[in-house]
């Protein structure tokens, strides 16, 4: 009864955080995040493998500009479910922000591996190909995200 509890706050928690975040109130949202994953009132884990709750956590505190810190919580997501193609997704948004192509190139290709249909992880691959002077690998993925996803064209000016 004891964990069906925490696990019930922890989902509770973890929505309090998604509504507060759509709201642009990352902070906070950032604080419902950890108490979905660690009660700071009991120190005790919660929920530590909430995959949702780190993904989460991770979106607010890039919101907030801190790659650095959203790239630990897109890890954590990962580790518990290595398949999530947003997580990677992310990660590698926050590397590109951070200036880490290589790692951005690592990561949105592993995005493209579980889904070739990701266009927009395509478009992101593009840019950070671009930024390293790879051209012809830039606009063959930028080929490809526009054929996937033709709205991207959009982003181009």
């Amino acid at each position: 009864m004891e964990d069906e509890r925490k696990l019930n706050d922890a989902k509770a928690w973890n929505n309090k955080g998604s509504v507060l975040k759509n709201f642009g109130r990352n902070e906070e949202a950032t604080k419902c995040y950890n108490e979905a994953i660690i009660c700071s009132d009991e120190d005790i884990k919660i929920d530590p493998n909430n995959a949702a709750a780190w993904y989460n956590k991770g979106l607010a505190l890039e919101n907030l500009n801190k790659y650095e810190e959203a790239i630990k919580c897109y890890d954590e997501t990962i580790r518990i479910n290595p398949k999530d193609v947003n997580a990677w997704f992310y990660k590698g948004l926050s590397l590109s922000s951070l200036g880490r192509d290589n790692e951005t190139i690592n990561c949105l290709k592993e995005v493209i591996k579980k889904d070739p249909n990701y266009a927009i992880a395509w478009f992101w691959l593009a840019h950070a190909y671009q930024r390293l002077g790879m051209h012809d690998a830039a606009i063959d993925s930028l080929k490809k995200a526009l054929e996937l996803d033709p709205s991207l064209e959009k982003l181009l000016s």
